[in-house]
């Protein structure tokens, strides 16, 4: 009976393994809005202060989000980008709804592209940034390029890694549900 319980236990091990091997982040080099438990492990880091309009800013972000940053009168966003230098066996993205922030000038197979824009403070900016950024203008004002794909249902669960959580901005205000997987 022991070695019945050893053979299982391997088993089981190397099947989780394997398992949790097949999910990678798919090939190319995209941003995703940095969540509260940070970037994953070898992905590039950089931030976007927005100093937005002192009178009659209409800005408002719901409590209890978990993207890593402050959303007040002003905005500060953290960004995680893939690095382009690592290597991935999946090809393309899942289909799905969802987005994911540009980067370099065009969007993986089967998104389309968009863009979000912020008119930000007229008078003594401050707006700064740094690190590795999506496509935009990160200049007096704020535009950040998308990429999104409707192209499956919305409650098809989306493979991908989640050994630490990430959000995807929605096209339509739709969450795609993730298959997660702890390894």
């Amino acid at each position: 009976m022991k070695n019945l319980e050893i053979s299982f236990a391997l088993f089981f091990v190397i099947f989780t393994t394997k398992s949790a091997a097949l999910l990678e982040w798919p090939f190319g080099t995209y941003t995703l809005v940095k969540p509260n438990a940070g970037c994953p492990s070898g992905w590039l880091e950089g931030w976007r202060y927005q100093d937005n309009e002192d009178h009659n800013n209409k800005n408002k972000m719901s409590y209890g989000q978990h993207f890593y940053g402050s959303f007040g009168r002003n905005l500060k966003f953290y960004y995680c980008t893939r690095d382009p230098n690592q290597f991935s066996g999946r090809r393309y993205w899942p289909s799905g709804n969802y987005c994911i922030l540009k980067q370099r000038t065009s969007c993986p197979t089967g998104f389309q592209t968009g863009s979000v824009y912020w008119d930000d403070e007229d008078r003594n900016n401050k707006n700064s940034y740094g690190g590795v950024l999506p496509n935009g203008d990160f200049g007096r004002n704020t535009r950040i390029d998308y990429c999104c794909r409707e192209d499956g249902p919305y409650n098809n669960a989306v493979q991908l890694p989640t050994t630490q959580p990430f959000y995807f901005p929605m096209s339509d205000g739709s969450r795609d549900e993730l298959r997660k997987r702890k390894c």
